[in-house]
Formats: C-alpha cells, sequence, structure tokens
C-alpha cells in the first residue's frame, strides 16, 4: 500500500477515535510508529519523501485539537 493511502486511513481512523473517546496525550503515536516501521525513510529519494509525509502526519497529529473535531462534525 502507498504511504499516502496509509496515512489517510490512520487520519480517518485516528479522528474517528477522537469524536468517540476523545483527545489524549500520545494522540496518533502508536500510528506513526507503525508508519516508520513500514516505510523506509532516509535522505535520498522515494525514502526521503516517505521521511517528509511521516513528518507532516507528526505535525498534523501534534497540532490536532478540539477545534479541528468541531470542524469534523
Amino acid at each position: 500500500m502507498k504511504i499516502e493511502n496509509r496515512i489517510k486511513q490512520y487520519k480517518n481512523k485516528l479522528i474517528k477515535k477522537a469524536l468517540k473517546t476523545g483527545l489524549y496525550e500520545n494522540f496518533g503515536d502508536l500510528e506513526e510508529r507503525k508508519l516508520r516501521e513500514e516505510f523506509k525513510t532516509g535522505y535520498m529519494g522515494e525514502e526521503r519523501k516517505n521521511m517528509d509525509l511521516i513528518d507532516s502526519f507528526f505535525k498534523w497529529r501534534i497540532s490536532f485539537d478540539d477545534n479541528d473535531l468541531k470542524e469534523v462534525v
């Protein structure tokens, strides 16, 4: 599966989970670790793209807050 699709799946999963149970301290940490394990990261070519996308997912998950949940509903 492509990394973009996997990230989209994780974001949807996390949004649904947040709507159901609320936000918590390590929101999305497990999913980020899974991404880093599943997709090779580095500083060249495709690995760099993967790293940038995972870093973008990291920034999304740490900045996600209650206001973002209100926009989803």
